[in-house]
């Protein structure tokens, strides 16, 4: 089984998480670095039937979980600057670690799970502001680039990020090899590289791992519930003329529950046999996705190539250009979406209350809390461990939300 992992610095801009959530590859987990934050909500983009759920807290680093992957099938935690998710028995970090030199006293997550041991294979990728020869084209020496290798050597990780890659780049610096993604190394990868994501001074890279049986999960179950629309009605009656009766009377409280449980068992009986299963949604693409926003990045991708091939001042001016206009034209695309819905609920009463319920129950709220990440069993029976509490990291508390708002109110 392969796993794809995304992983990019958004520069907090408006706009850009959706390029990577809409992208037509559907990744099995984003990670976002320095994610824009909507002021209202306190959180980041998600909206409501999109392909993803969210991990995050209030720090500069979130995660995205495709919808094939429901979420009894995996477990996550998110603190300031990092979260992770255990996947088919991997765990997967997006971290933000800040640069040394903007910090009277550095504050990283890296010397938290420095001082941490992993027993099951990890993924970390995200923005570490680190310089060192082993990675860096320009030589370039960060000192706290220590404690990087010192988790390295402790979790037996391997940089996958090929030497001198340029993972930030902006005219006028040098380029940086700042974005990186550490696996362990019994694990077989994949480096695609570059996605061609514009916007953000850091490109967007893509891996990918292969995890093997052993490390697999069950499947999820089939969702709950049926589909009634496609239920066989003769079938239901037929079925329905075998229905068992209790033949004592029902006098007392004993007997009551045994007949409920026997008829609901019969009934649950009847509806497996005469209608299908519900499928479990794994959501859908946005409405304001249309053909302007596919041009808009079509021409800053174009527009970066070319600075690409020749690095001059006129083309990185066109290059910001291409990248101003492509977020203003998601921003003009979600805006004539929101107002369709609107003037669609004006002559539609159900939409009209289903924006109303939404408006007074989840536009101001948090996004929803989920239960302590726990560390894969180390053997067969055994009790699951429960990682660091959040006392010990000194982080904040855990959240997830799948959705908070209308698609198109975003």
């Amino acid at each position: 089984m392969k796993l794809t992992i995304v992983y990019w610095n958004t520069a907090a801009r408006d706009g850009l998480a959706a390029i990577a959530l809409h992208d037509r590859r559907e990744a099995d987990v984003i990670a976002i670095q320095e994610p824009w934050v909507n002021k209202q909500t306190k959180t980041v983009y998600c909206p409501a039937r999109a392909k993803y759920h969210r991990v995050y807290s209030d720090g500069r680093a979130a995660l995205y979980i495709h919808k094939r992957h429901p979420p009894h099938t995996w477990e996550a935690e998110a603190y300031t600057d990092y979260c992770r998710v255990v996947l088919y028995g991997v765990t997967i970090w997006s971290i933000y670690s800040p640069i040394p030199t903007s910090q009277p006293l550095w504050n990283s997550p890296l010397q938290r799970l420095a001082s941490e041991h992993a027993d099951s294979p990890q993924v970390i990728v995200g923005d570490l502001n680190l310089h060192h020869p082993l990675w860096d084209g320009a030589g370039r020496l960060t000192p706290e680039s220590d404690v990087l290798l010192t988790l390295a050597r402790q979790w037996r990780l391997k940089l996958i990020t090929p030497w001198g890659e340029p993972t930030r780049r902006r005219h006028g610096e040098r380029d940086s090899t700042i974005d990186h993604a550490w696996v362990t190394a019994s694990l077989p990868y994949r480096y695609w590289g570059d996605l061609g994501y514009e916007g953000s001074d850091h490109r967007a890279q893509l891996i990918e791992i292969t995890i093997s049986p052993t490390e697999r999960r069950q499947r999820a179950a089939e969702a709950p519930g049926w589909s009634w629309n496609s239920m066989d009605r003769d079938l239901v009656a037929t079925e329905a003329e075998g229905l068992q009766l209790p033949p004592e009377p029902l006098d007392s409280p004993t007997r009551i529950d045994a007949a409920i449980d026997s008829l609901i068992a019969q009934l649950i009986h009847i509806a497996d046999v005469s209608t299908p299963r519900r499928k479990a949604s794994q959501g859908r693409g946005e409405s304001w996705w249309t053909g302007e926003v596919h041009e808009a990045l079509h021409h800053a991708r174009l527009a970066r190539r070319q600075y690409a091939r020749s690095p001059t001042a006129n083309h990185w001016r066109i290059l910001q250009e291409a990248c101003n206009t492509q977020l203003r034209t998601i921003k003009n695309a979600k805006t004539r979406s929101w107002r369709n819905a609107l003037n669609e609920a004006s002559h539609d009463t159900r939409q009209l209350w289903n924006l109303e319920r939404w408006a007074r129950l989840r536009s101001h709220q948090p996004p929803e809390p989920i239960s302590p990440l726990r560390r894969p069993c180390s053997h067969a029976g055994s009790s699951p461990t429960p990682l660091p509490t959040s006392a010990t990291f000194n982080s904040t508390s855990r959240t997830i939300a799948t959705s908070d708002s209308p698609s198109t109110r975003w």
